[in-house]
């Protein structure tokens, strides 16, 4: 991911993540600029809740809080 900021000068990559099993809540809730990002690895446990996560991850797609500028890359 930070080659690709770095090919794309004009565009801010920031990062988020999602972690979910029985439940699901923001393991990197603050967006954080590709730059400073540090990946902190998690335990696979309980139940594969992919339904939460997916509904938190839509809140935050939603205009607002995502400003109209934004690109999405998945």
């Amino acid at each position: 991911m930070q080659k690709v900021a770095d090919e794309n000068p004009n565009a801010q990559v920031l990062v988020r993540a999602l972690k979910f099993s029985s439940g699901a809540q923001w393991h990197i809730s603050q967006p954080t600029r590709i730059e400073d990002f540090k990946w902190t690895d998690l335990s696979a446990a309980g139940e594969t809740d992919m339904g939460k996560a997916l509904s938190l991850l839509a809140e935050q797609l939603k205009i607002p809080p995502m400003t109209d500028r934004a690109l999405l890359r998945y």
